[in-house]
């Protein structure tokens, strides 16, 4: 390919399908892409991180974002142009982009070069952004701030889409924001602690304190009896031994007499 374009051969096409001088590469091309791809190579695509809550705040905080000078203002413009609005109290997106407007004069470019003034923190020139500055602004805020990652310009529509998913909303409404047209949008899916902690809770083996039946909580039946403390009876005072001490002493008349005793067909009866 090189070689052709060093020789300024821009009419041969080793990709188009309709000509067939180069069929044979594209097939052993095919062949050994689907090869590799077998193998495990060129199937981790580098993806641009989203910004978390707290690496936004972390931007705030230490001053990249906001609008005590002409960077810091074009910082957080782009930002949240790339994310979304409706922000509320001092980081509210209206004065902020208000602001911004204003200093431009509501002329030109939208995104200018800063310009560094004494007495005067926030102002703009005439020129634009280059290209490689704006495709790297994104990179240079995150930097700034102390975040680690690989954070780019699609880090802002990654990250607006991950937290509309983080916040439960369809996937139809994300795509109306995100601009999807098919369910590519999924891809914009991040994985955070909170999902991964929940994940883990699922899939750990049941705690001990989950035991539904343990030591302590186990119940001992009580018998249908209880057994008290026989007390000591006054045999003289008390009316109930003194009648079964007479039936008694009538048993003792029948059974203490001499000789053998024979009981035949009697019926005794004890009132």
């Amino acid at each position: 390919m090189r070689h052709c374009k060093d020789n300024k051969l821009f009419h041969v096409n080793f990709f188009d399908e309709k000509d067939g001088t180069f069929a044979q590469f594209r097939k052993v091309l095919d062949a050994r892409m689907k090869y590799l791809l077998a193998k495990g190579l060129g199937t981790k695509q580098k993806k641009a991180d989203a910004i978390s809550e707290e690496d936004e705040e972390m931007l705030w905080s230490s001053g990249v974002f906001g609008q005590s000078n002409s960077t810091t203002l074009q910082y957080t413009v782009f930002y949240y142009a790339c994310k979304m609005f409706g922000l509320r109290g001092p980081r509210c997106m209206y004065n902020i982009f208000e602001t911004y407007l204003n200093m431009l004069g509501n002329d030109g470019c939208f995104y200018r070069k800063p310009l560094a003034m004494v007495g005067n923190t926030i102002r703009y020139g005439k020129q634009p952004l280059g290209v490689n500055k704006l495709e790297g602004l994104m990179k240079e805020m995150c930097q700034k701030a102390g975040l680690t990652g690989n954070y780019t310009n699609h880090s802002g529509k990654r990250t607006c889409a991950t937290a509309l998913y983080k916040a439960g909303l369809d996937e139809q409404t994300i795509m109306d924001r995100t601009g999807h047209r098919s369910l590519a949008v999924r891809a914009y899916k991040s994985k955070t602690d909170e999902i991964e902690q929940k994940v883990s809770s699922v899939l750990n083996p049941p705690s001990i304190d989950t035991v539904s039946v343990t030591h302590n909580e186990l119940e001992v039946e009580e018998p249908p009896f209880k057994c008290t403390k026989l007390e000591p009876v006054n045999t003289e005072n008390s009316a109930n031994c003194r009648d079964i001490s007479t039936r008694l002493k009538c048993l003792n008349d029948i059974t203490n007499t001499s000789g053998t005793v024979n009981f035949n067909n009697c019926n005794f009866s004890f009132t």
